[in-house]
């Protein structure tokens, strides 16, 4: 973790949250909070989808976001917020991608920001998106 940032972001379609609390989460069988040190990833992760809408991750080396059916990217037009809290604490999980990290205690926010649209910020900073074929 010596090379990480200190500051790791997460998503939410809540707004002012002063403490991120512990959810349970089926892949790691435990209450967690999670975070990223990917920016971006914490902007897409903040929309109300699931794997069943959009794809999201990174193909060589660049975020990218495919529709799973025509109309998918419309579930990114909508506002978001992005928490930064302190990293330390947070851990990989083996069962998690590799920029999910968890913890599993309450975690206090640091800053947070709205995103008018998570579609639009991610357009700006330089998302591929691929359409539904």
């Amino acid at each position: 973790m010596d090379k990480l940032r200190s500051i790791f972001y997460h998503g939410s379609s809540i707004g002012n949250i002063k403490r991120l609390e512990p959810n349970y989460n089926h892949l790691v069988g435990r209450d967690v909070v999670f975070a990223t040190p990917n920016y971006e990833y914490a902007v897409a992760m903040a929309v109300e989808s699931s794997n069943d809408d959009l794809e999201i991750g990174y193909i060589n080396g660049e975020f990218t976001i495919a529709e799973v059916y025509e109309g998918a990217f419309d579930l990114l037009k909508e506002p978001v917020y992005l928490y930064k809290v302190k990293s330390t604490g947070f851990h990989q999980h083996p069962r998690l991608i590799e920029m999910e990290y968890i913890i599993e205690v309450p975690i206090p926010v640091v800053k947070s920001k709205r995103v008018p649209d998570a579609y639009q910020e991610l357009k700006r900073i330089g998302t591929t998106f691929i359409p539904y074929r």
